[in-house]
């Protein structure tokens, strides 16, 4: 049989829907997609199979919680999605604010009638002492929004600057809050450690 030449994770994703929980009205057209996906290329039509896989990545992508694929503190803004240097160390001065980049994950991508995407976030930030206590709270992030684009898209690099000038020396958590504005039950809050220390003497 042609069909099992077709690649693992088509087949892994296909038995990964068949049985977890999801919309009823949802999971049929991305169940339809990926079969669309392995039938395409068990016949070599790469091009529908790749088709059909965006197909089912949008459905999946909007059933799937908010979450970060990336969260490094950097040296410098990044010049696009995944044009980063991750900082060597979590190291700071008290005089130097936190430059940090996120790639998000399964934020709504909402489509119109005419076909055009649009999506927004929002965020807060907090400083949590390494012992837990909280330092420096709600901090408000955004709000990112884009709208009137034609094409579903993946790829969202949202760097953002946090000025933390004040805070005594010490370890210290930020604890980043991400919120999508279409669909508010989906939320994702991770911490970073960082350290604040005396800038090296010259």
């Amino acid at each position: 049989m042609r069909f099992s030449t077709a690649p693992a994770v088509l087949v892994a994703a296909l038995a990964t829907l068949a049985f977890a929980p999801a919309p009823a009205a949802a999971q049929p057209d991305a169940m339809s997609a990926l079969q669309t996906a392995i039938n395409a290329h068990s016949v070599g039509d790469n091009a529908t199979a790749l088709e059909a896989v965006q197909e089912a990545q949008q459905v999946l992508w909007n059933l799937a919680p908010l979450s970060l694929r990336a969260f490094e503190f950097v040296n410098e803004p990044p010049e696009d999605y995944g044009l980063y240097t991750p900082k060597e160390t979590s190291d700071f001065t008290p005089e130097e604010p936190l430059l940090v980049y996120i790639e998000p994950v399964g934020y709504t991508q909402r489509q119109d009638a005419a076909g055009l995407y649009d999506w927004s976030l929002s965020g807060d930030f907090s400083i949590v002492a390494a012992e837990g206590e909280l330092v420096l709270g709600s901090g408000k992030l955004g709000p990112w929004a884009k709208t009137g684009y034609r094409a579903f898209s993946a790829q969202l690099p949202l760097p953002m600057t946090i000025n933390i000038k004040g805070l005594p020396e010490g370890a210290y958590l930020l604890r980043l809050t991400l919120i999508d504005a279409f669909n508010p039950e989906k939320t994702v809050t991770v911490d970073k450690p960082f350290n604040l220390k005396p800038a090296a003497e010259e």
